[in-house]
């Protein structure tokens, strides 16, 4: 049987443009990644410069609060002095106040410490002690009962601000603390820490180096850490679930079992056998070094060795192992597309 050459031409131009359209795709797929991640810092930077942004305009409504405040209060006070004032308000043509002069000045009212009044050029107060004595007998000027009322006065004041500047602090430091969490958080993550002992974003702890067996190739692999304990049953349970990662995800994933019990204690246990690597940590290390406190527990690192999940390993089913494997670079190119 003979084949015509043009049809041979037609099935390499053919092959050759699968080839083409399959280069294209990772590419892409490479791009779209590229540019996800960078979307997601550009977002993270973007939080954090809001959260400066907020601590700054906080400190200037703080200033601006301290101002209206006093205002407010003055106007509280005019308002209640000329309620209550006679009849027939004092008045003045000139008010010499130290170098300041006012003029065409109508007294409001007074009270322990300050006289109030009108004058050609709007609204103002001063201190009994700066006036003449004939005015400070006109408005009972009591020396040592003005100096009592100016220092609770400014002890007022003090409170009033010390409890003002903490509102304000408060508010940055949630400003910040949200910022933080939203640059934290991702759709990618299982888990996002809530305190500073906390493993995720951190180099993983060394593994043992006393292996039940051989040495597993852990170089450019995904390391899923299991903490058990032969005479745990919920670390027994999850045996048969970590077999069936290691199977599904050979190329990629080494799963370790650490822990601090015995080798006879390891040997002796019944029920399914670990077909993935075992290893004795008599001393503790790794659970003193990850602060764990129960098991089992499960700790997986990325090939780079920084943790991207901490927790129990029951979360860690096939669906969620590979998303998190895909998201942190642990997927072939045709999965990541």
């Amino acid at each position: 049987m003979q084949i015509h050459p043009s049809s041979m031409a037609g099935s390499r131009d053919s092959t050759r443009s699968r080839s083409v359209w399959s280069s294209r795709r990772r590419i892409h797929g490479c791009i779209r990644r590229r540019r996800g991640w960078r979307e997601l810092e550009a977002a993270a930077r973007q939080r954090t410069i809001g959260a400066e942004v907020s601590l700054a305009n906080q400190r200037a409504l703080r200033h601006k609060q301290g101002v209206m405040l006093r205002c407010l209060r003055l106007a509280c006070i005019l308002l209640l002095l000329a309620g209550s004032a006679e009849a027939g308000p004092l008045k003045l043509k000139t008010l010499q106040v130290g170098p300041r002069v006012y003029r065409d000045v109508t007294v409001l009212g007074s009270n322990t410490t300050d006289i109030y009044f009108t004058h050609a050029e709007g609204i103002a107060n001063v201190k009994l002690k700066y006036l003449n004595e004939q005015l400070q007998k006109r408005f009972n000027y009591d020396a040592q009962a003005a100096t009592e009322a100016e220092r609770q006065q400014a002890e007022d004041d003090a409170r009033y601000q010390a409890t003002l500047a903490e509102e304000l602090a408060a508010r940055a430091r949630k400003a910040m603390r949200d910022a933080k969490n939203a640059a934290t958080t991702s759709d990618l993550n299982l888990a996002d820490p809530i305190s500073d002992k906390s493993l995720l974003g951190k180099p993983a702890p060394p593994l043992p180096t006393r292996w039940l067996g051989e040495k597993p190739e852990l170089k450019g692999k995904f390391v899923l850490t299991f903490v058990w304990t032969p005479w745990s049953i919920p670390c027994r349970k999850q045996i048969p679930e970590l077999n069936l990662l290691q199977r599904s995800f050979a190329e990629k994933l080494a799963v370790v079992g650490v822990t601090t019990e015995a080798e006879e204690d390891v040997r002796a246990v019944e029920g399914p056998v670990a077909e993935f690597a075992l290893a004795l940590d008599p001393e503790a290390k790794l659970i003193s070094a990850a602060a764990i406190t129960s098991v089992p527990h499960a700790l997986l690192s990325n090939p780079n060795g920084i943790v991207v999940f901490q927790g129990h390993p029951a979360v860690l089913n096939t669906n969620n192992l590979s998303s998190l494997l895909k998201a942190f670079g642990g997927g072939t190119e045709e999965e990541r597309e």
